[in-house]
């Protein structure tokens, strides 16, 4: 219970982002409460209750007793963190301990997301406003080159860039030289992208061109060496959203005689459109397309690369209302009319398919790339004889976690500088340690690749911290997310203190209880059914009916037949339930007792029902409630002490509330969003 309330506690402050300095900062704000010295002002109050309803507007238009409460809530979190205060809870050991620990650990996330995941989404969403179009020649590199095979291609590709550089026609060097498999069918072509579809250095290296240049130099991805030419670059039109009428092939490799029956088709179909037939009329009783032949043969909304390149281009040229001539692809012949356009959203509204694209596509790329940048500033270097002697103890039938693994390894040893940066060194027998507890690679066998892995790892997390250790200075906002935390484990040891220590059960204050609130503890009517249910189609279940009207068994036929997890060994019986609950104890709370049911269609297979008996909603007795009293004498109990508690604080920081002035709230405009 205690862990849970911890939980809670943090997340509501991870949701708020409350904090004691940032409600004055407001000096001409009104007022809406002083706790003690501390005054919480409008612009505080519209931020937090905005953060933690789902935005701006929802929370304008909260209704007033809502905002009254979420004021109350507001004012309680600060009287208990006072409260902490007051008790010098913050000086308490095993807190600063705490505080250290995840000092470290969020100053690295904090300052990763500020130094290269806002940076980067703020680029995605840039690049996403553009959709641009190129063709590459690539010369390919086996999967784990050697130093002459990088040499050879870099040489190849670096002529290639020269001759394309100098005017010679770039799909005539396709042709030519490209080792890309597809080249034979685009020419090398890649058709229209934007962020997110290539891997990172081919996107970057585009985006740097205009129409019509070519790369000054090969691009280096884990594909091989690229040699690139913009052929477009044009703003992005968002998504768009159209309709089709399909007229199929019989196969992707269909003959001469289908394909041209198929034209036929359609054709006749495009002159039915030009004597004003309705276009979704047609699509519903003639396309092919079973899935969007129902609504008029409607697509949804879609973006550049949703759909094969014919059809796709032929949409994206289009204007609203527009019907395409003929268009061929793979599957068929289609007519095409575009419907809806949606621009590119604002970034606020695409934040959270941004971030998951940008996790995913390009995080790891970045990072690595500010970690190479990084390295060169403060000058990171290994010592090779130490970082020897560690991998002499790769025994790949010992694992990271194993405590002994480096037992041979000597004292001296141990004290020798393993790498270093700027002012700092970092000994082996720290790296050992930092190897041993680290959960990404408890589970790895010591070979030497991952060994050198586990290494490099330590020494980017040290080069991490390093760059933090001023990050309070840097960013204030960071400062003030470190005194959140504080506060919420504040919060947490002060509810540990005042309430959770306090609650005491036993036997007898949990039967006084149940007497004080014994109409809350109710059986509803029920009733007890058993069941025979089979899947697939309706013709088992059949023969059983047939076969329980001719006299066999309910009992023995559900423990041979039923196919409900676990109710084979239960003869299908149910147990008593809510009458309610379901379609078949609705089913079953109408039929007498002992009567069988015909067949009934449930969930995904065929139901048998017999009704076992019934019973009328009654109170229930100390054991049938005993699961539920617990828990809701522990709430009934801990809600008394908090108001007690909260009550004894309010007294002690002299609170003046103001809620006539949650008028004067969200009366202006939002204020601007950091994306």
């Amino acid at each position: 219970m205690a862990t849970g309330r911890r939980v809670t506690v943090l997340l509501f402050l991870s949701i708020l982002g409350l904090g004691v300095n940032s409600c004055t900062k407001q000096t001409s704000d009104i007022i809406l409460a002083d706790i003690g010295s501390e005054k919480m002002g409008v612009a505080e109050y519209e931020r937090l209750l905005a953060k933690n309803n789902g935005g701006w507007e929802t929370a304008k238009n909260l209704p007033m007793a809502e905002k009254e409460r979420f004021l109350d809530l507001l004012v309680k979190f600060r009287l208990k963190v006072l409260g902490a205060y007051e008790q010098g809870l913050d000086k308490d050991p095993e807190i600063l301990r705490e505080m250290r620990e995840y000092r470290s650990t969020l100053a690295s996330s904090f300052f990763l997301d500020k130094e290269i995941v806002r940076p980067g989404l703020r680029q995605m969403y840039e690049r996403r406003k553009e959709e641009i179009r190129a063709s590459h020649i690539l010369i390919g590199l086996p999967q784990n080159p050697t130093p002459g095979d990088t040499l050879s291609a870099w040489q190849k590709a670096a002529e290639i860039v020269k001759r394309a550089r100098t005017g010679e026609d770039f799909a005539r060097l396709v042709a030519q030289f490209s080792e890309d498999y597809s080249a034979r069918q685009n020419g090398g072509d890649l058709y229209y992208f934007s962020s997110g579809f290539m891997v990172p250095p081919f996107e970057d290296a585009c985006f740097q061109l205009q129409p019509g240049e070519v790369s000054a130099k090969p691009v280096r991805t884990q594909f091989g060496y690229h040699v690139i030419k913009l052929t477009d670059r044009r703003p992005s039109r968002g998504q768009i959203r159209a309709s089709h009428i399909m007229i199929r092939f019989q196969s992707p490799d269909a003959p001469p005689d289908d394909t041209l029956k198929a034209y036929n088709d359609i054709r006749a179909l495009e002159d039915s459109l030009l004597t004003g037939t309705d276009f979704a009329e047609l699509a519903k009783r003639h396309s092919q397309d079973v899935r969007s032949a129902p609504t008029g043969g409607d697509l949804g909304f879609f973006e550049r690369r949703r759909a094969v390149q014919s059809f796709d281009e032929a949409a994206f040229s289009m204007r609203i209302g527009q019907v395409s001539g003929v268009v061929r692809t793979p599957y068929g012949y289609h007519l095409i009319k575009v419907t809806e356009e949606k621009p590119v959203p604002r970034m606020q509204e695409m934040q959270q398919t941004l971030r998951e694209l940008y996790q995913n596509y390009r995080y790891a790329y970045d990072y690595e790339n500010y970690l190479r940048h990084y390295k060169l500033v403060v000058n990171l270097k290994f010592n090779n004889d130490v970082v020897d002697t560690l991998l002499s103890h790769a025994d790949s039938t010992k694992v990271f976690a194993d405590s002994l693994w480096d037992q041979g390894i000597s004292a001296q040893s141990r004290g020798k500088p393993v790498f270093s940066f700027a002012s700092e060194t970092v000994v082996l027998d720290s790296v050992i340690g930092l190897m041993k507890k680290d959960i990404e690679f408890s589970k790895l066998e010591l070979r030497p690749e991952n060994i050198r892995k586990a290494l490099d790892r330590v020494a980017e997390r040290s080069l991490i911290r390093h760059r933090t250790r001023d990050i309070e200075t840097e960013y204030p906002e960071f400062k003030q997310t470190l005194k959140e935390y504080e506060e919420g484990i504040l919060l947490y040891k002060s509810e540990q203190q005042q309430v959770w220590s306090k609650i005491s059960v036993n036997d007898s204050l949990l039967g006084d209880y149940f007497q004080t609130h014994r109409e809350r503890y109710t059986f509803p009517d029920r009733v007890n059914l058993a069941e025979i249910y089979v899947m697939g189609d309706s013709s088992k279940a059949q023969y059983l009916l047939d076969s329980l009207k001719s006299g066999m068994d309910f009992d023995s036929l559900a423990s041979r037949f039923t196919e409900r997890s676990g109710y084979k060994e239960k003869k299908g019986v149910w147990g008593l339930r809510p009458m309610g609950e379901n379609d078949l104890t609705k089913k079953a709370s109408t039929m007498d007792v002992g009567q069988i049911s015909e067949i009934v269609r449930y969930e995904n297979g065929y139901s048998i029902i017999r009704t076992l008996g019934k019973e009328k909603a009654r109170l229930k007795t100390y054991e049938e409630a005993q699961p539920e009293i617990a828990g809701h004498y522990h709430d009934y109990v801990a809600n008394r002490l908090e108001e007690e508690w909260v009550n004894a604080l309010r007294k002690e920081f002299k609170v003046k509330l103001q809620p006539e002035k949650l008028n004067s709230t969200f009366v202006g405009p939002p204020p601007e969003k950091d994306e």
